[in-house]
């Protein structure tokens, strides 16, 4: 093959490469940016990290603060944004709870599980779960999650 060929061919893959890199964190961000899952916004709270999830990163995402070694994960954040739910879902259970909170002017219906809480709440026609960690430790300080939700809700 051609030596400009193959020139060619390289630069436009490593300048794709670098598209989709870019466009994947402005999507997904890192640890203290906004990030938007199906329409609605968020903020990541500082030290945790995109991770890996499967399922359909348009309506949701995770995100893992490490330890400071970067081998465990000790803590996670799952956001999902749902356009319609079924009436028997764990998300249209908890929306009926009584369970009740105001977090920045949205009504948000917690139910705790173990060392996680499950939040869900409406942002317009859009049925949002979060489940965040009861609390965690970041830089010495204990973080709620009453603080994580506060912050997570825009």
């Amino acid at each position: 093959m051609n030596r400009k060929i193959i020139f060619v061919l390289m630069v436009l893959f490593v300048a794709v490469a670098s598209l989709f890199s870019v466009s994947a964190w402005w999507i997904f961000g890192d640890s203290g940016t906004d990030v938007t899952v199906n329409g609605v916004d968020f903020s990541i709270p500082e030290g945790f990290k995109y991770y890996e999830l499967a399922g359909n990163p348009e309506t949701e995402s995770q995100f893992a603060l490490y330890s400071d070694d970067g081998k465990q994960a000790l803590a996670f954040i799952h956001i999902r944004v749902s356009d319609n739910i079924s009436p028997s879902s764990e998300l249209a259970k908890t929306l009926s709870s009584n369970n009740k909170v105001t977090i920045n002017g949205k009504e948000c219906y917690i139910e705790t599980y173990g060392d996680s809480v499950f939040c869900a709440y409406y942002s317009g026609d859009k049925a949002v779960q979060l489940n965040v960690p009861y609390s965690y430790t970041y830089n010495n300080n204990e973080i709620s999650y009453e603080d994580t939700l506060a912050q997570m809700i825009k």
